[in-house]
């Protein structure tokens, strides 16, 4: 079997050959035939000897053996990137359940805080409420400071009960105006709004006067009192008091 039969039967079959051609000697003058064929023969099977010159597998098959080679190395490659991702998501979640835990015991810390700020917040608002009722209270309730007045000029003017009818002082007039509320923008307080208090009497004797006038200047319900006569003389019987009285509040 010569070699280029050899080459001849591998490529029917699909196999590729592709032998290195080394430099071969020339054969010398006289050499025989058969001895040249032998040489030939000795010489392709020393080239076979070595399979890295033969490819006994058929294309499709390297190929494909060539695609598995792919497809394990991406495999790998995929099974790494998974392995770091499901790693990754582990840490996460592992980190979340943790934040839970602690979020759920700061939580559980905190309720009583909770707890107190929103009974804080009622208390406040019912203190509130109770302050306005208070004031609505104190609003509603009838100022007496007129009836104090009254009555304070009445135990003046009358100290032990009934007196005899020459000493008896008689009340022509009796006015009392109490402050009353205005604007408190305006730069003055108006005159319908400043309190006053006037009081006129007839004596029927003369001395009875100065005790009345020092009874009258000892109300604690009057302040600035002025007791006067007509034409400043003490001789006359009428006589007129103005003062200003004293209130707890203004009247609305």
């Amino acid at each position: 079997m010569t070699r280029d039969s050899v080459i001849e039967s591998a490529k029917t079959v699909g196999i590729d050959f592709v032998p290195e051609r080394p430099s071969t000697p020339q054969t010398p003058p006289g050499t025989d035939v058969q001895f040249n064929d032998q040489l030939d023969i000795f010489r392709c099977n020393e080239d076979l000897d070595g399979w890295q010159d033969f490819e006994l597998l058929p294309p499709s098959y390297r190929a494909r053996r060539q695609s598995q080679r792919a497809l394990n190395r991406w495999s790998s490659i995929l099974l790494v990137l998974l392995s770091i991702a499901i790693g990754t998501s582990i840490a996460l979640w592992t980190r979340g359940r943790r934040m839970i835990q602690r979020n759920t015991a700061i939580i559980a810390l905190a309720e009583p805080v909770g707890q107190l700020r929103q009974r804080a917040e009622l208390l406040e608002t019912e203190n509130t409420l109770l302050e306005k009722w208070c004031q609505w209270v104190e609003s509603a309730k009838p100022d007496d400071s007129a009836m104090q007045v009254l009555g304070a000029v009445a135990t003046a003017t009358h100290p032990n009960g009934p007196l005899p009818p020459d000493r008896h002082l008689d009340v022509q007039s009796i006015e009392v105006k109490l402050p009353v509320e205005y604007d408190v923008a305006a730069p003055t307080a108006p005159s319908w709004a400043e309190p006053s208090f006037s009081l006129t009497v007839r004596a029927h004797r003369r001395d009875v006067l100065m005790p009345w006038n020092e009874r009258l200047e000892r109300i604690e319900r009057l302040k600035d009192l002025k007791v006067n006569t007509p034409n400043g003389n003490w001789q006359e019987a009428l006589i007129q008091v103005g003062a200003v009285p004293l209130s707890t509040k203004v009247v609305p």
